[in-house]
């Protein structure tokens, strides 16, 4: 239909190589404030009155001509996918197209855009707080469109699929006026079973200020450490929005997490390192899990599981915290290979 030859490749490249894709839309590269680089995007002209509009203004339309002190949307995130349309009880493959993450954070109003190039958009989808991308195995995400048209793209790399998902908990964060609850996405799903209260983890992390609608500077990381931070879900000695974003993540398990500051470090802050009323953001990676059922049925004592993982939190002297995200409660084969036990919606697209 309308996929993009391998030639075009290139269009599709999100923002550290884009130059062609600038030109696609119009747009300016720039880097904002914050270190995160993204493109200046050019609206498409409001047709005049009487004109029929044309395809790279309908969506335009929808919404009142931004005003002069509004500024341009712009481009997050711009990275080629492998498109699945779900049509007639099962994925059907379009192509090669561009996925984007746009918006402007003076009207905090966010899009995902599939498309091929400024005049042939292909769809869009409003990003709201109750908007959800669904992470699966093997790259691929799905999500609803605006017309509540049902889409699967696999992103060309572990990487581009992280990094998109990223960005789009961030838009969704900026686009509720005041957040009061824990924000997450799904980077990787892991494997196995869910976590729940009362269960161990040791996982890596790294926490950002998030400043001026994105990510800033680093305050904590214990990636690139020997030791792994150890934390039994419950026991209160991490902040509260990491007790209840950690909910259901799995061994080997990614997630993006934004907390407010009402369950992070609230107004006092932590003196030199977070400032206070201070918006968190952390990526977590579940590397070892230790599960209370697992320990039940083998007929261990669990106040004596408790001592075998301790639980330090973050505080003033050792910042260590955890973030957490929704897991999609299915997984999918791999691509291009039907699951007769999933409904046929969920599936994962059968290439064609």
């Amino acid at each position: 239909m309308f996929g993009g030859s391998e030639e075009d490749d290139a269009d599709f490249l999100s923002p550290t190589g884009g130059a062609r894709l600038a030109s696609l839309f119009g747009l300016d590269q720039t880097v904002t404030g914050a270190g995160n680089e993204f493109f200046q995007y050019t609206a498409p002209k409001q047709p005049k009155k009487g004109q029929p509009a044309t395809a790279a203004g309908l969506a335009s339309q929808k919404s009142p001509t931004p005003t002069p002190t509004s500024g341009p949307p712009s481009v997050f995130i711009a990275t080629a996918v492998h498109a699945y349309r779900f049509a007639n009880g099962q994925y059907v493959k379009q192509g090669k197209y561009g996925a984007a993450v746009v918006g402007s954070h003076s009207t905090k109003e966010y899009r995902i855009l599939l498309y091929i190039n400024q005049q042939q958009q292909v769809t869009a989808a409003r990003i709201h707080s109750g908007f959800v991308l669904t992470v699966q195995p093997n790259n691929y995400s799905t999500f609803y469109d605006d017309q509540r048209q049902n889409w699967s793209i696999m992103f060309e790399s572990e990487k581009a699929a992280m990094d998109f998902s990223k960005q789009l908990c961030i838009a969704k964060y900026n686009s509720i006026p005041s957040p009061d609850s824990v924000l997450h996405q799904d980077l990787i799903i892991g494997e196995g079973q869910g976590v729940e209260i009362g269960d161990s983890l040791e996982v890596a992390f790294t926490g950002w200020l998030f400043q001026n609608c994105g990510l800033g500077q680093v305050f904590d990381s214990n990636v690139n450490k020997d030791k792994l931070l150890r934390l039994k879900l419950g026991s209160s000695k991490v902040i509260k929005g990491w007790e209840e974003g950690m909910i259901g993540m799995k061994k080997g398990g990614r997630r993006f997490l934004l907390i407010p500051p009402a369950l992070a470090y609230g107004p006092q802050g932590v003196a030199n390192r977070i400032p206070p009323d201070s918006t968190l953001a952390f990526e977590v990676e579940v590397k070892r899990v230790r599960l209370v059922k697992d320990l039940g049925s083998n007929g261990q004592n669990l106040g004596h599981r408790d001592s075998l993982v301790p639980s330090p939190g973050p505080n003033q002297e050792n910042l260590c915290t955890d973030p957490a995200g929704s897991l999609p409660s299915m997984l999918p084969p791999k691509p291009g290979q039907p699951d007769a036990s999933r409904p046929s919606a969920e599936r994962e697209p059968a290439v064609r």
